[in-house]
């Protein structure tokens, strides 16, 4: 009942003894009043209290052992009366109907508590599984989209935005996530999703990003429902072409490179394959001490043929991925690789005399990526202080390398047509920065 809806932690025993205690006390006016319109008048009053009384205190079964013995007592009070004998049949047939009335709003009301706490719980359980369910697909995957019924995305999406090379104001919501899939795996989603049997279940399709071109992804899907009843899909959309690019093998070189680089390469593959481990293979990450934070720089030898990389930085991969050790810059130099390396030697020999390096803008794309990812930067040449090798690597061996970093800033898509497209790759590198006299180069 509401009494014990208002007061859970009452005990239910004294609430139903203090509803006996009642009952008792409304059965004694039968016997207070003599006058059988007195009595038939306050009758109808204490009806109306029974019924607040049996939804207030509650317990149906209770609430109808109560009323009987009430009725019992109306029935005993009314044949031992001379003055109420006359009107014997409309006082017990007023009181059986009022009797079965009780009862019935009773029995309604406590099922209608019952099944309000359980959907509420219901709901609160729900709602807690897609929580863990939401939490645990943002760690595994790069973005999470939450479809209805129809299939539409509910809720905005910026990962699923920033996934897809797109900015928009509303995150894809109340797009049609058929749009974008590639057209061959439309139908492939329609009967995944359909012939879904309410658990988890994971599929591999591909997107079509900004550019057009496709992006190979893992979807993770759970069905829900709401409080309504209705459909809700909740969906995690894993990238595969990071773990596809660690597979391939390192494009060649477009120039011949200098026997110092391919030395100290030798000497690098040498070492590196006497690991197991596929992350001594990759290049290493700057520290972030050494570079500013968000920065996009990648630390190259100036000195071999290909430009290898040295190191760089989180955001530097966040364009192409992770950077195998046999990766060189000029592999990525989009039709301006002679322009490239003599701007790099020139930069060299910039630095080296300490005069003002130039920047210079330059088209680029990952060669495991062409030509669905093409960017332009500003390249801003930069020295190197040197540092003890991580890898472990000779004096000699350093002896034959020239480490310069380069800064890329204002990062974007560069569309083949040359049209310059208002989409960031890397929003939070700095547009425009002072230029800074870098310091003299030590070989």
């Amino acid at each position: 009942g509401i009494l014990v809806w208002a007061v859970p932690k009452a005990s239910g025993r004294l609430i139903d003894a203090l509803h006996a205690i009642f009952y008792v006390l409304i059965m004694l006016h039968w016997w207070a009043f003599t006058d059988s319109l007195s009595l038939i008048w306050k009758n109808v009053t204490l009806t109306v209290v029974r019924v607040v009384s049996g939804i207030v205190f509650g317990n149906a079964w209770l609430v109808a052992c109560l009323n009987v013995l009430y009725s019992v007592c109306v029935t005993v009070r009314v044949v031992t009366s001379d003055t109420l004998l006359r009107h014997t049949s409309k006082i017990l047939g007023f009181e059986f109907f009022v009797c079965l009335a009780i009862c019935g709003v009773s029995v309604m009301h406590e099922s209608a508590l019952h099944l309000e706490s359980l959907s509420h719980a219901q709901a609160t359980a729900s709602s807690r599984q897609e929580r863990m369910a939401q939490e645990l697909l943002s760690l595994l995957c790069d973005a999470v989209v939450h479809l209805d019924g129809a299939l539409r995305v509910s809720r905005p999406s910026p990962a699923l935005a920033a996934l897809l090379l797109q900015q928009t104001p509303q995150g894809y919501c109340g797009t049609d996530f058929d749009q974008l899939l590639s057209l061959r795996d439309r139908d492939r989603f329609r009967e995944f999703i359909s012939g879904s049997d309410g658990g988890a279940q994971g599929i591999h399709l591909h997107l079509v990003d900004s550019t057009g071109a496709e992006v190979a992804v893992q979807l993770l899907h759970t069905p829900s429902e709401d409080l309504f009843g209705q459909i809700h899909h909740l969906v995690g959309i894993r990238e595969d072409s990071d773990s596809d690019r660690l597979l391939r093998q390192p494009p060649p070189a477009t120039v011949d490179q200098f026997a110092p680089g391919s030395l100290l390469q030798q000497n690098r593959d040498a070492g590196g394959s006497e690991s197991s481990s596929r992350s001594e293979e990759l290049v290493r990450l700057s520290s972030q001490s050494s570079t500013r934070n968000g920065e996009c720089v990648a630390c190259i030898d100036a000195l071999s043929g290909n430009l290898r990389f040295l190191e760089c930085t989180p955001s530097f991969t966040a364009i192409g991925g992770p950077i195998l050790l046999n990766d060189g810059l000029l592999d990525w130099v989009v039709g301006e690789k002679e322009a490239f390396v003599a701007w790099v030697q020139r930069g060299v020999n910039d630095l080296l005399s300490s005069e003002e390096v130039i920047p210079c803008e330059f088209h680029f794309a990952p060669p495991h990526l062409k030509p669905s990812i093409q960017i332009t930067a500003v390249c801003e040449l930069r020295d190197l202080e040197q540092q003890d090798s991580d890898n472990g690597s000779s004096d000699e061996a350093r002896c034959n390398e020239v480490p310069v970093r380069i800064a890329f800033s204002n990062v974007r898509e560069f569309d083949r047509r040359r049209r310059r497209r208002k989409v960031d790759v890397l929003p939070k590198i700095r547009r425009t920065r002072p230029f800074m006299h870098p310091a003299r180069v030590h070989i």
